[in-house]
């Protein structure tokens, strides 16, 4: 689960032109919030669903 997640956020910037930073500040407010789950750190699930739904809303604002 976790390297899908990473892969959908790596598709995500890369569309965006963003960093994972920028967007772990966007979605959850925690600079390094993508930096501790691309180390295998623990994360919590409330953060990993706040940048799951901001990837989602915008790929959607996108394509309207």
């Amino acid at each position: 689960m976790r390297e899908q997640i990473l892969k959908d956020i790596d598709a995500f910037v890369a569309r965006k032109g963003i960093s994972a930073r920028t967007l772990s500040v966007l979605a959850t407010g925690d600079s390094g919030f993508i930096s501790r789950l691309r180390s295998g750190k623990n994360v919590t699930l409330d953060k990993l669903e706040r940048v799951q739904q901001y990837m989602h809303e915008n790929n959607r604002r996108n394509r309207l």
